[in-house]
């Protein structure tokens, strides 16, 4: 008696806006955290927040964070930790600005893409334009290659010509 333990745990999946009742906030990007807490599940095998129905709500709707997916499953990929943080964002203005973004995100991941939760390198970038064209990516770095040895050959000959041409010059002064 007195706990209420809840068999479908759908508070689990609530909005913070949801769970402090705020009703005139909810909207798409309420389901985006909703999906957001099912995409956290998928990774971590556990629910964003668990307990009875009131613990659950009272830490949706609070300052409580879950569990960093990090911790839970180290595996997972910094990319889609993001988008699942994002997603899952306490303030909706940390969210995507819509479900078709936060879709976008995901996909990007899928493509080895960079995602637009966490922005990346330009070197980061440029390795998985490699991985994604191995061949285009052989080619660049043949050409990269190429054109260092023969920057450093024509260097080399330039600076010979500049030394023979001043060892020319110190012999005229001698002859005259």
């Amino acid at each position: 008696t007195g706990v209420q333990t809840c068999a479908l745990p759908i508070s689990a999946f609530m909005s913070p806006e949801q769970a402090r009742g705020e009703l005139s906030e909810v909207g798409p990007q309420s389901d985006q955290y909703s999906l957001g807490a099912v995409l956290y599940q998928c990774l971590t095998k556990s629910q964003p927040f668990t307990g009875s129905v009131y613990i659950i709500v009272a830490a949706v709707a609070g300052n409580g964070e879950p569990a960093s997916i990090r911790q839970l499953s180290p595996e997972v990929p910094q990319d889609l930790v993001s988008i699942c943080d994002k997603a899952m964002c306490k303030q909706t203005a940390g969210r995507y600005s819509d479900v078709q973004q936060f879709h976008d995100d995901l996909q990007r991941w899928l493509d080895d893409e960079p995602v637009r939760a966490r922005p990346i390198s330009v070197l980061a970038r440029f390795l998985r334009i490699c991985r994604r064209n191995p061949v285009i990516a052989s080619l660049s770095i043949i050409l990269v290659l190429v054109l260092t040895s023969a920057t450093i050959v024509l260097q080399t000959a330039l600076l010979d010509a500049i030394g023979q041409r001043e060892q020319a010059g110190k012999s005229a002064e001698l002859a005259e």
